[in-house]
C-alpha cells in the first residue's frame, strides 16, 4: 500500500465541517466516518483529512493539554494545489458556500506573479486555514 498522510482536525460541528470539505472539492470517505463523531475526506489518493468532534479528538491529546482554538490562533495551514487558477477560485467559492469564510491573501499579488503561482485562502467553520494554490513553477 502506498504511504498516506492523515491530517486530524478538531471541530465543534462535524456536519458543518463536512459541508465545507465537500465545497472545497474533497472526496468523502463514507466507510471511514464514525456516525456523528468523525468525518473523513480524501485529497487525491494519499492525503486524508479527518474532522473529529472535541470529545473524540481530546482522547488523543498529551495529558494536561487542551485543544487549541483555531478561531483565535493559527497553529497550522493546510495547502492544497489545483490544476488552474479557475479551479482555485471555484474551490474557494464552493468552500465559502459550504460554510467556510474567506481567508487572507497569504502571498502578495506581485510575489505570486514573480513565483508563477496563484494563491487564495479559506477558513473552515472552526477557523482552520486552508491555502489553495495553482503553480506554473517547476518544483
Amino acid at each position: 500500500m502506498a504511504a498516506r498522510t492523515f491530517i486530524n482536525l478538531p471541530t465543534k460541528d462535524v456536519a458543518a465541517a463536512g459541508c465545507f470539505a465537500e465545497g472545497l472539492g474533497l472526496t468523502k470517505k463514507a466507510d471511514w466516518c464514525n456516525s456523528n463523531h468523525s468525518i473523513a475526506f480524501a485529497w487525491g489518493d494519499h492525503i486524508i483529512f479527518f474532522w473529529h468532534d472535541y470529545e473524540t479528538f481530546s482522547k488523543w491529546l498529551v495529558p494536561g493539554r487542551g485543544i487549541a482554538d483555531p478561531g483565535s490562533g493559527t497553529q497550522s495551514i493546510m495547502t492544497l494545489s489545483m490544476d488552474s487558477r479557475e479551479h482555485v477560485d471555484k474551490a474557494i467559492s464552493s468552500a465559502i458556500e459550504g460554510g467556510g469564510k474567506k481567508g487572507p491573501i497569504m502571498v502578495p499579488e506581485e510575489e505570486q506573479e514573480k513565483w508563477g503561482m496563484y494563491s487564495r485562502s479559506v477558513q473552515d467553520p472552526d477557523g482552520h486555514l486552508f491555502e489553495i494554490i495553482h503553480s506554473t513553477a517547476q518544483m
